[in-house]
């Protein structure tokens, strides 16, 4: 048996460890270690708050990189601000992600394979 570490978070039995049996073919067993370095390297949730078009691609690199991205638009003039949504909400849905609404000027964006909950 392995054990894998996921950003030292309690897992499995609590002790922030997964473990995997070793009988599991080898390419799946690569794929989970490679995910869980990746999750590991990356930060769970990324605020950002552009002024300008141009600075709209960031955000999909985010979420294709497998961060959850928080979009503020308080900052930004009203028309640039519907174009950062739109232009972010299209990207987003392109590479299958998760688009909420939080309220009128905040957006969150993740991957496909996140799970979000509302309480």
């Amino acid at each position: 048996m392995r054990r894998l570490l996921h950003r030292g978070l309690p897992l499995g039995d609590g002790s922030g460890t997964v473990t995997v049996m070793d009988d599991l073919p080898p390419a799946f067993l690569a794929a989970l270690e490679t995910a869980a370095a990746l999750a590991a390297g990356s930060p769970q949730l990324l605020v950002m708050a552009p002024r300008r078009l141009e600075e709209a691609q960031q955000i999909i690199e985010a979420v294709r990189e497998n961060q959850t991205v928080v979009l503020q638009t308080a900052n930004a003039e009203e028309g640039v601000a519907q174009r950062l949504i739109d232009f972010a909400c299209g990207g987003i849905a392109a590479i299958d992600g998760q688009v909420h609404r939080i309220n009128a000027e905040t957006f969150l964006f993740s991957p496909g394979h996140a799970r979000i909950e509302q309480l």
